[in-house]
């Protein structure tokens, strides 16, 4: 049986200093509270797991914004530097396949392929790595958490000065 929640999304913060990623409390209407897993949203029809603890995480939400200045331009010109020194000291086709000279429509279809394959896994390492380590916290805790059933937004999370919603 399908049943409307109506809530509000809160970030939750486990150790106090920053919200963790993929994870959101959903206050109900009704005094309810739901944990829910969101650790990629392409679309906004994408249903997402709903778990429910048996302690309450009113607690552990995280409202600031971090204000820390990240100083960008520092962080673009190391990646620039180091990207220059691993192109210099490794070959390409470590990254990308052989060299594809002269051209074979089938060996670059493959090494796209090759990419493509490397980064859905490096993605879906990164979500278990998330749901894993959350519910390993909760497990030492003495928090019981129980999946039921699955979420579907119907409204953005958060709407941009410039009017576009992000789900």
């Amino acid at each position: 049986m399908k049943k409307r929640i109506v809530g509000t999304p809160y970030n939750i913060s486990i150790k106090g200093d920053k919200a963790l990623a993929g994870w959101y409390l959903v206050l109900s209407s009704d005094g309810d509270e739901f944990l829910v897993e969101r650790s990629i949203a392409i679309t906004m029809k994408k249903k997402f797991r709903l778990y429910k603890a048996n302690q309450s995480f009113k607690n552990a939400i995280h409202t600031t914004i971090d204000q820390k200045k990240r100083n960008l331009g520092l962080g673009i010109s190391i990646s620039l530097v180091i990207s220059a020194l691993l192109r210099r000291i490794l070959p390409l086709s470590i990254f990308f396949g052989d060299v594809n000279i002269p051209t074979y429509f089938s060996k670059g279809l493959m090494n796209i392929g090759e990419m493509v394959l490397f980064v859905g896994v490096w993605i879906i390492c990164g979500i278990l790595y998330r749901r894993y380590s959350f519910l390993n916290y909760c497990k030492k805790e003495g928090i019981i958490v129980e999946r039921v059933g699955s979420i579907r937004n119907l409204a953005p999370l958060m709407i941009q000065k410039n009017g576009i919603g992000w789900w």
